[in-house]
């Protein structure tokens, strides 16, 4: 199995929210609240062959993860650390 695409949704320094995906250099976009980006990266993970869609804290530590394989089922990610 190839390995899935990775989104992450991060917490800017002006207090903004974006989604990245790992293999691109660029933000994807940027969002008001934590809410709105988390929605859009797990969106993005979920339509992708197989994605993983990150939630970091404002830290830069994980705070949630979830895993979707090939066709939009969610797969059980392991409990985040830090």
């Amino acid at each position: 199995m190839s390995r899935p695409r990775v989104f992450r949704a991060v917490p800017r320094d002006d207090g903004r929210w974006e989604v990245r995906a790992d293999d691109e250099p660029r933000a994807r976009a940027t969002y008001a609240t934590q809410a709105l980006a988390w929605r859009q990266a797990k969106d993005l993970a979920r339509f992708a062959d197989a994605g993983m869609a990150v939630l970091h804290n404002r830290d830069g530590g994980t705070r949630t993860e979830h895993v979707y394989r090939r066709g939009g089922g969610l797969y059980p990610a392991p409990a985040a650390t830090g």
